[in-house]
């Protein structure tokens, strides 16, 4: 079986580990978490085209955070959306402060569940980890061996052995002095 292997265990070990002590956290509206560095997630909403989310940032202002929104109900736990037609503070390179704002154009995609009264903003801010090697790094070495690889079987494609029944005599060998 493969639970047996255990190089498979010290996988699913290691990945519980990291998926465990990801830096990433969230907030909801009316979640006012003191460690989480998002805090006091509030809406505004204009008709059915528009609606505004604000919410404070805390932290370090050299600090940057990758900022994701999504939509979710208090009485169907099943409901997740990320809003596609966003802009403001969200995204990459957010720094921390108060009032931030993320407007929404719900006009362009909307949808009827969006309509409930039961609708919670899920904003969440992922530090990026300084400790960790980047990203580039691991895209650069995964193209590295992607193209040793590559390399190795195309100079290795092109041996051949010599044909035992050839028509052809061998060449004379190098002329000497």
């Amino acid at each position: 079986m493969l639970w047996n292997d255990r190089r498979l265990r010290l996988f699913l070990v290691l990945a519980f580990l990291v998926y465990a002590t990801h830096p990433g956290t969230a907030a909801l509206e009316d979640d006012d978490d003191a460690d989480n560095p998002v805090q006091r997630v509030r809406h505004e909403k204009q008709g059915k085209a528009n609606v505004f989310i604000e919410y404070d940032l805390v932290g370090e202002p050299s600090d940057v955070y990758t900022i994701t929104l999504t939509v979710k109900r208090k009485l169907d736990s099943t409901f997740t959306y990320t809003p596609l037609n966003v802009i403001g503070d969200i995204g990459a390179n957010i720094r921390p402060g108060k009032n931030k704002r993320i407007s929404w154009r719900l006009a362009d995609e909307y949808r009827p569940e969006l309509d409930k009264e039961d609708i919670v903003f899920a904003v969440k801010a992922i530090a990026p980890r300084s400790e960790c090697v980047s990203t580039e790094l691991y895209i650069a070495g995964g193209a590295a061996v992607v193209g040793l690889a590559l390399a190795i079987a195309i100079l290795s494609s092109g041996k051949t052995e010599e044909p035992v029944n050839s028509v052809f005599p061998r060449p004379p060998g190098r002329p000497t002095r």
